[in-house]
């Protein structure tokens, strides 16, 4: 199945299921790395889905502005009243250093030929300016965990040591992060008892030379 009509079904149920529990935690740690850097910025969010990292953002930043290839998860950020448009990651339709961050979640796992995604995001990255990438990492629990699930989309892993490699040239790692470190299932994140104390291991665990073994390598990148 394509990419964008994957994600035009998936947009019907999307907030609920990813509002809450396991979900719902990783994207809180994600806006959760993004909060420092997008304050009083110009900020833009390639794959915005229905928006709810913007909305966790909202206030913060000067500007926010997402694209996504799904119409029908575009229509849903729009009725939250975020600004939003039909774009292509290795396409994006935005002048040479638009914005002081430039940022992307679940997205860059789904893109095969990932190079021009790259490339485009630290172009319309401004000088000093920070792009912050996730990855789904080849050395994490997520991978085995997934090894015998059908795929309804591409879905790539990448070891840390390929990403630097994959990186443009004009970006320099400036600091990295995993998310899901030790959580052997989603479904952990269900049980209240246990989804409290994951989550208060997965916070600490993040902080650490642990997080390399992150299921959501996420790369803070600073633009030369």
């Amino acid at each position: 199945m394509k990419s964008q009509d994957y994600y035009d079904d998936f947009s019907r149920n999307y907030d609920w299921e990813r509002l809450h529990g396991y979900f719902g935690f990783i994207n809180e740690m994600e806006a959760a790395t993004i909060k420092p850097l997008v304050k009083g910025k110009q900020v833009l969010e390639i794959g915005c889905g229905t928006g709810l990292i913007m909305r966790q953002i909202a206030g913060l930043e000067k500007n926010a502005v997402g694209i996504d290839i799904s119409q029908k998860m575009l229509s849903k950020a729009r009725e939250k009243g975020f600004a939003v448009a039909r774009a292509d990651a290795a396409k994006l339709p935005f002048r040479d250093e638009s914005f002081d961050v430039v940022y992307s979640f679940k997205v860059l796992a789904h893109i095969e030929d990932i190079g021009p995604a790259l490339s485009e995001a630290a172009r319309v990255a401004k000088g000093k300016g920070f792009v912050v990438l996730e990855f789904y990492n080849s050395q994490s629990i997520k991978k085995l965990m997934n090894f015998f699930v059908p795929k309804k989309v591409f879905i790539r892993y990448d070891s840390p040591g390929r990403i630097k490699r994959l990186l443009p040239d004009q970006l320099s790692v400036h600091a990295f992060s995993g998310i899901r470190i030790i959580s052997p299932a989603a479904i952990s994140f269900r049980i209240p008892i246990v989804s409290g104390i994951t989550k208060a291991v997965e916070r600490l665990l993040s902080k650490t030379p642990l997080s390399r073994f992150g299921s959501y390598f996420i790369v803070i990148c600073r633009k030369n």
